[in-house]
């Protein structure tokens, strides 16, 4: 085993710990949490993306999709879309709220799974946001929370 290479540090540089580093809020990866101006007049509800609800329900779609599978193990065209959206609409996204969440009509667009599938497939613009937002640790970390409960 290697020894640790030391960081160059000042007097006022703070490494922070591990913990604050790396831990995270379990019942906010699990249940979901919101994330307030993703988008103008758009706030999401969102599960993290490797939260044991996210990582059963991936596992069930790809059983489901698997007969969409070639011989390589490749998602035959679109497919591979189509389960990312089903998996984002049935298990990470929870929730939604604002303005922006209505139809070109003007009516409003309440959350439901297929509503969201809908969206994630119509806007890659958006399922890409979705997928950043859901897998970052830093949007569940404890630490993070507490900062911004602070302010």
């Amino acid at each position: 085993m290697h020894p640790a290479v030391p960081l160059t540090t000042t007097p006022t540089t703070t490494i922070p710990s591990v913990f604050d580093q790396f831990e995270t809020d379990i019942v906010e990866q699990e249940s979901g949490r919101w994330f307030y101006n993703v988008g103008l007049g758009m706030s999401v509800k969102l599960r993290r993306y490797t939260s044991r609800v996210a990582l059963t329900n991936m596992a069930r779609l790809q059983q489901v999709y698997r007969s969409f599978r070639d011989e390589a193990g490749n998602l035959a065209e679109g497919k591979a879309d189509e389960l990312l959206a089903e998996h984002l609409a049935t298990a990470v996204i929870t929730d939604w709220s604002g303005a922006a969440f209505r139809n070109r009509d003007g009516s409003d667009m309440p959350f439901t799974p297929e509503t969201a599938k809908m969206l994630m497939m119509r806007l890659p613009e958006l399922r890409n946001m979705i997928v950043m937002i859901a897998s970052s640790v830093d949007n569940y970390r404890i630490r993070t929370r507490e900062d911004v409960e602070k302010n």
